[in-house]
């Protein structure tokens, strides 16, 4: 499906700071700096991309305020705060152009148990199972294929794509988006050692999503053992992520794609967890932590760290200790060479 805006459609949409150069053509297309040609939108993020911006074809770009290089002919720039915010605001529009959600209603394949509370101007489409006792809010969307199991409640403006599966009593808030292959509410994975066999230990809680979170692709949530798995306010999930049991995530968290967190830990608010970052049970990770990517947590983080490594340990005494490792097949060296010398000696 194609687009186009004018100049003054994107101006409005980014609201910038200030605006030189003149543009005589629409905006048809938005592409990287180093690859942007006419009729192209494209944003500079820093100074550091100064050479790509010099030579870049596009028609329009965003930029920051503390650029000082003029347009060329036929180029505008567009002063933004953080240009690569005011960027994602345009394909946001552009996005509802092209992945518009399905037509409003109820398709004719969704098996939707007679109990089930509906609310207005819903989007079901075909073959989604909604079991009983369920309660769906206003605006809705739920993509093809999905299962919401029993007694599940889902605020208003939430979006489903397809083929989601919601499990028994979860708690789905307000403005959530969940993406295609995740699973809430999976059953937690506990066994008891009893008599040399490992025996399941059922999870009869739940999970609780507030509002305005995303949860990514293929990402599983697990029910609680007892009480809720929780999800805080405004924590966006990447792609592929385990959260087990009874974990309980602050507001504002970021977890980044391949990061697996344990049973039972809890993450304060604003917590930020680079990719395949390993977190291990029982644990409190403190408001405003970050964790580098690929970093293996075996002990309590405290509030504003910065950990990385495996085991994890503050980046500042990681860069020490590695900075030491560079120097010790010099000192390796220099022991074997004093070794040798007491030995003729």
């Amino acid at each position: 499906m194609k687009w186009k805006f004018s100049l003054n459609e994107v101006v409005s949409i980014i609201d910038p700071e200030g605006v030189i150069g003149r543009c005589c053509v629409s905006i048809s297309g938005v592409a990287p700096l180093n690859e942007a040609k006419p009729g192209d939108l494209s944003f500079c993020r820093s100074k550091e991309y100064l050479d790509d911006l010099k030579n870049t074809s596009a028609s329009m770009v965003l930029v920051p305020g503390n650029i000082k290089l003029f347009p060329a002919e036929g180029q505008m720039f567009v002063f933004c705060r953080n240009p690569s915010y005011s960027f994602g605001l345009v394909c946001a529009k552009i996005e509802e152009i092209l992945c518009q959600n399905p037509v409003s209603g109820v398709a004719e394949t969704a098996l939707i148990h007679s109990s089930v509370k509906l609310g207005s101007f819903l989007t079901i489409g075909p073959k989604v199972v909604i079991e009983e006792g369920v309660k769906i809010a206003d605006n809705v969307v739920i993509g093809a294929g999905t299962f919401i199991g029993c007694d599940t409640e889902i605020g208003e403006n939430t979006v489903l794509a397809p083929n989601v599966t919601v499990m028994a009593r979860s708690r789905i808030g307000r403005n959530v988006k969940i993406n295609s292959g995740a699973v809430i509410g999976s059953d937690g994975f506990g066994y008891e050692m009893i008599g040399g066999e490992h025996k399941k230990v059922s999870h009869i809680g739940n999970v609780v999503i507030e509002d305005d979170v995303e949860i990514g692709a293929n990402t599983t949530i697990d029910r609680a053992r007892i009480a809720s798995t929780i999800i805080g306010r405004g924590t966006k999930i990447d792609n592929l992520v385990q959260i087990a049991h009874n974990v309980r995530l602050g507001d504002g968290c970021i977890v980044i794609a391949q990061t697996g967190i344990a049973g039972s830990s809890r993450l304060g608010n604003y917590v930020m967890l680079g990719g395949q970052v390993g977190i291990a049970g029982h644990l409190d990770i403190g408001d405003g932590a970050k964790i580098c990517a690929q970093s293996g947590v075996t002990k309590d983080v405290e509030p504003e760290s910065v950990i990385i490594g495996s085991p994890a340990k503050k980046y500042h005494d990681f860069i020490r200790q590695m900075a030491a490792m560079k120097k010790l097949p010099g000192y390796i060296k220099k022991v074997e060479i004093l070794g040798r010398s007491l030995k003729d000696g």
